[in-house]
């Protein structure tokens, strides 16, 4: 997850570069059992708090928990992003609720593949606010290539993550709440039209994301909801940032949930802003 959302390859076209490759990641050691204590989600996002976080992706499915929906809700106050794995249709996955996506502080995703149809083992539902590439995805490993072939919804999240990255990058007076409204308005549509429960509001679209014209969003509207509108005029592509200066840490927890075969979460950070 870290990889797809910070790599920076190593030169001369090796190596993984990922979506915001300029973030920087800070990893944090918990045990094996994390979500086991009641007290560790609210540590872990008091410290994203004070490190003054400005995404927190989340890799994981789980049940759920009264004291992480806490946890989630002072993250959403303190203008984080959330953003979560939808869930994956296997075995193992199913085993478990899909939480923390399911909470509607969260932006929910989903996986697509090469086809950009959405990929078999993504789960669908009333909950998915958006859909990002998750099959046969390429990234960094701790294996002994240092590298993966993987694919599920874990993927998916850290793709939205690191897009919401660039966005706080290149738009830091935008609070999360307007974040999440760009991710999801500047989808292309997939499936019905409209958002619907396969695709959520559509195929992420990061050029769109970072340049087109988007409607405000609705001022009653939580960080977490996925609020669609239609986006004007893409801007020309040398609006793009030429470069992301942006700190984005992150808290890699590895704790007792299930995704994919992935037993981490990523927190990510942004620096203070200035002023």
């Amino acid at each position: 997850m870290s990889g797809l959302i910070a790599g920076r390859g190593h030169g001369s076209g090796d190596g993984v570069l990922g979506i915001a490759p300029a973030a920087k990641i800070l990893p944090i050691a918990a045990g094996a059992d994390g979500y086991s204590s009641t007290g560790f989600m609210t540590k872990a996002i008091d410290f994203a708090i004070d490190k003054h976080a400005g995404v927190i992706n989340m890799s994981f499915a789980t049940g759920d928990d009264g004291v992480m929906q806490a946890a989630i809700r002072k993250a959403q106050a303190a203008d984080i992003v959330l953003v979560a794995s939808a869930g994956n249709d296997n075995d193992i996955s199913n085993l478990v609720d899909k939480y923390p996506a399911k909470y509607p502080e969260v932006l929910a995703v989903g996986a697509y593949g090469k086809d950009r149809k959405i990929a078999s083992i993504s789960v669908t539902g009333p909950y998915i606010g958006l859909s990002a590439p998750g099959d046969q995805i390429i990234s960094t490993d701790i294996g002994a290539t240092g590298y993966k072939i993987a694919r599920g919804t874990s993927d998916a999240s850290a793709i939205v993550s690191g897009a919401a990255a660039l966005l706080r990058a290149k738009y830091p007076d935008l609070s999360a709440a307007e974040v999440v409204h760009r991710l999801t308005a500047t989808a292309d549509d997939a499936g019905p039209a409209g958002r619907d429960d396969t695709y959520g509001y559509g195929l992420l679209n990061v050029v769109k994301a970072l340049t087109a014209d988007v409607a405000p969003l609705p001022s009653a509207a939580p960080s977490g909801s996925a609020v669609q509108d239609a986006p004007g005029d893409t801007a020309a592509s040398d609006d793009l940032p030429k470069a992301v200066n942006v700190l984005v840490p992150a808290l890699i927890v590895a704790g007792l949930v299930v995704l994919a075969g992935v037993f981490v979460a990523v927190l990510m950070m942004r620096r203070r802003r200035s002023g």
